[in-house]
Parts: structure tokens; C-alpha cells; sequence
């Protein structure tokens, strides 16, 4: 039997450096308690296409595309893995409810699902190898997310009253840079994934008003929430062999859409609301509707594939736990934590985003990578000019930020082979800057020196 720790609000653990970045330490330590992780005996209908032309998110057109990072590692780095180590995961928004494991009832474990979406420096997503003519979202343009994708179960009992009914309350969320890392020589448990520091989450997480969703805190205070109702039309139930059919599902959001702020990700979070009703630590969840969203790992008994480091990529799944209703956990943070047998490493969900200003993906565009780029004078006093040259002509944004993260200027240069973006330091405080080139989704920095 499977067992995860549970996680609280408690003490501090460091933060690895990325400068354009802001940071923040992480609160999170080991409580005594822990919670098993149910037995999935469903088998599985096998999962179907995502809405797109392929199962990595591909569409046709140039100012559209589906970002689903499930299917987009699935495809690009784990030769369709992900189709053979599929698990559902059984949700109930409230920990007094009972559900059947391997050694008899306990409380079931989460609440709620969390999928961060990175289409800005993602090497998976923006690889014009595998994804030649989609679109490319930069770091300078605004986008929006018009829909999100979803596979799951969604599981009524015959024997509930007809009257019930359930619903699936989804959120999509703009993030800010604000990371998070564990530090390898502060957590043995890491140097089963990597021999360096791990990044493990993006932005605190909090819930809503009346305690039913979830949704990560954004410095931008926009969100969509909506409310759907679950009807017949999208059922299924478990059938006499103990099967069970999965269904893709996608829900359009409020408005057309939300706009997501230049130079941000974008999370989504789904959770489900029974309309039924229940005794209190006694009754099981298999007794009533549910439902049951899809996650997968790459290997069994295996350490999660370690994608930020190497791919630049800032995608990740959470999981909230019923009893901790307080915030999301990573699923690398639950894996680092305690076993690599932890299942839930990738969902099954993704956005639909909308960007008519953004330019494709192409392998003329994938090889403009810089050339050199070099701040002078160093130290600087009255202004800075960050010189740069690239192998092709490429759209460029040259930024300065300061050690904590904020940009404190920046600059677009288009269809440059090379320039030079100058930049007055005379309102600026003496100490080291960072200056970032950014281009065709690859970036390089460097420091600089302010002494006036």
C-alpha cells in the first residue's frame, strides 16, 4: 500500500537563483499524519484524442493552439508512455467522506486538480521540430485562454436519486514568475531526479470564498471561475468486467475567454461538487457520483522525468489534499517527499489559447539563437548598452530587472540580425543588474554593474 506525507504551513525552505525571476522561500515541511493512496482496480477504455488535429495539441492555425503538456511529453519525450500508465483519481471536496482502500475505508485523499501551462519558455511546446507552424507565444505578447481541456470519469451510481445534481467548478488563472526550488544539498530525497536544484512549484495557492475550488494567487487579482452542471449526456459508469469509459471533455470560458498579461503562465484547476448527501465518516465515495479526472506517470517505480532544468519548462501538475484544503502541492513535491511509486506526475488537462499577434514556429526561427550579448560600460553610470549579435534575424526583447526579479526597463527590437538596446541607469540605485535577451524562445543573461 501506497502512503504520502501530508503537507503544512510551517517552516522555510531555500530558493535557488533565477534572475529574471522573482522568488520566494517555500513553506512546507513533513507532518506526522499520512494518507493512503486509493486502489485503482478500474480498467480503462483507453484514452482518447485530445481536441486536435494529433494527440500533442497540434491545430492548424497559426493564431490558435492547445497547450496540454500531458500529451505534449507524451509525445515529444516519452515515446507515448504516458498511454500504458494511466490512473484516475478519485475527488471528493470534503475529507469526511470514506472511500475503499487495500486495508478498508479511509479518507479519501484530494479535492481538487491544478495543471500549470507554460507556452512561454517551454522547449517541449516550442520545439520546431515536433511542432513546425504552430504558434509561439514570447515573453511581449499578451494572449487568451477561450477554453480548457479535461479527461475524466465522471461516474453516477443508478441507485442515487435522479435528482441530484453535481458539478465540475473550473478556474483559469494568470501566474506571475513568482518560483519556487528545493535545494539539492538541503533534500537528500532529490538526487533521485537530478544532481541539481529542482524547481517544484509556481505562485502561492489558495481557495475561493465558500471552500470548494482552488485557485493560485495571481499579482494580476484576474481570474475566471465558473460553475458547470454535470448532466447524463456526459456519464458513465463502471461496468460489470469493472471497466470504465475516459472522456475528453472541453468546457468554453466565460466571456469569450480571459486575457492572460504578457510574460505570464496561465494555471487551471478543477474541482468537483457532489450535489448528494452523506454520513459523516461512515458512508464510502463508491456509493455515490464522482468524478474522476486522469493522471499518468512515465515508469513504474520510477523517478519523474525532470523536464525544468533541461527543457526549460515550467508546466506541472498539483494535487489538493481533502484534508489540507489550504493549498495545491506539486506532484514533484509529493514525489520528492516520499515514493517514487507516486502516480499522478502528469494530467490530462490543458488550455486553448488564442494569440493573433504571434508569429510561428519554424526551424529557421528555432536555430536563431544568439550569437553573443555583452553590457557596456560595466560598471555603468550614466546609461548601459546591451549589445547583442544572432546567428539569424530574429524578433528580440532585451530586459533589465534587479536582483529581486523586477524589470526595471525593456525593450522589442524586430527582425534584427543584430543591435544594440541602451537603456538609462541615471534613476537607478548603485548595484547589480540583470539584463535578458530573449528571442524565438531562447534567452541568455548577464550582469551589469550600476555606479553612479
Amino acid at each position: 500500500m501506497k502512503k504520502l506525507f501530508v503537507l503544512t504551513t510551517a517552516s522555510l525552505i531555500a530558493f535557488g537563483a533565477s534572475a529574471q525571476y522573482k522568488q520566494q522561500a517555500a513553506p512546507f515541511v513533513q507532518k506526522s499524519r499520512t494518507a493512503n493512496v486509493p486502489v485503482e482496480n478500474y480498467r480503462l477504455s483507453g484514452m482518447p484524442k485530445t481536441p486536435a488535429t494529433n494527440a500533442a495539441g497540434k491545430t492548424t492555425a497559426t493564431a490558435d493552439r492547445w497547450y496540454i503538456p500531458f500529451d505534449a511529453a507524451n509525445t515529444v519525450l516519452l515515446s507515448n508512455a504516458l498511454d500504458n500508465n494511466i490512473r484516475v483519481i478519485p475527488m471528493w471536496f470534503d475529507s469526511t467522506i470514506r472511500q475503499n482502500f487495500s486495508t478498508g475505508p479511509g479518507t479519501i485523499n484530494y479535492s481538487s486538480v491544478c495543471q500549470v501551462v507554460d507556452p512561454l519558455t517551454s522547449q517541449i511546446f516550442n520545439s520546431a521540430s515536433n511542432f513546425s507552424g504552430e504558434m509561439k507565444v514570447n515573453a511581449w505578447d499578451s494572449y487568451k485562454v477561450d477554453s480548457v481541456f479535461l479527461t475524466s470519469a465522471y461516474v453516477k451510481v443508478k441507485t442515487r436519486p435522479s435528482t441530484i445534481v453535481d458539478t465540475l467548478i473550473l478556474s483559469v488563472v494568470p501566474l506571475d514568475n513568482t518560483t519556487f526550488y528545493l535545494r539539492k544539498a538541503q533534500y537528500a530525497n532529490i538526487s533521485n531526479y537530478t544532481t541539481r536544484d529542482t524547481l517544484w512549484g509556481m505562485a502561492p495557492t489558495r481557495v475561493d470564498s465558500v471552500n470548494r475550488a482552488a485557485f493560485p494567487t495571481s499579482t494580476s487579482g484576474t481570474r475566471a471561475y465558473w460553475k458547470v452542471p454535470l448532466t447524463d449526456a456526459d456519464r458513465d459508469t463502471i461496468k460489470s468486467d469493472g471497466s470504465i469509459t475516459l472522456k475528453n471533455k472541453v468546457y468554453a470560458v466565460p466571456g469569450g475567454g480571459l486575457t492572460i498579461p504578457a510574460g505570464q503562465r496561465f494555471a487551471i484547476t478543477a474541482t468537483f461538487k457532489s450535489g448528494d448527501t452523506w454520513t459523516k465518516n461512515v458512508d464510502s465515495i463508491n456509493m455515490y457520483h464522482r468524478l474522476m479526472p486522469v493522471g499518468g506517470f512515465a515508469a513504474g517505480n520510477a523517478a519523474m522525468p525532470y523536464y525544468y532544468y533541461d527543457f526549460t519548462d515550467r508546466s506541472m501538475a498539483s494535487l489538493m489534499f481533502s484534508m489540507d484544503s489550504s493549498q495545491y502541492s506539486p506532484a514533484v513535491f509529493i514525489e520528492t517527499w516520499n515514493s517514487l511509486q507516486f502516480s499522478y506526475e502528469f494530467l490530462s488537462m490543458g488550455g486553448h489559447v488564442v494569440c493573433p499577434g504571434c508569429f510561428k514556429l519554424d526551424v529557421a526561427n528555432n536555430i536563431s539563437s544568439v550569437k553573443s550579448v555583452t553590457a557596456v560600460p560595466n560598471p555603468a553610470t550614466s546609461q548601459v548598452n546591451i549589445k547583442f549579435s544572432m546567428n539569424n534575424a530574429a524578433d528580440v526583447k532585451v530586459s533589465v530587472a534587479n536582483t529581486m526579479g523586477q524589470v526595471v526597463a525593456s525593450q522589442n527590437i524586430n527582425n534584427a540580425t543584430e543591435g544594440n538596446a541602451t537603456f538609462s541607469t541615471a534613476n537607478l540605485a548603485n548595484g547589480v543588474y540583470i539584463y535578458t535577451l530573449e528571442a524565438n524562445g531562447q534567452r541568455q543573461t548577464g550582469r551589469f554593474v550600476v555606479a553612479h
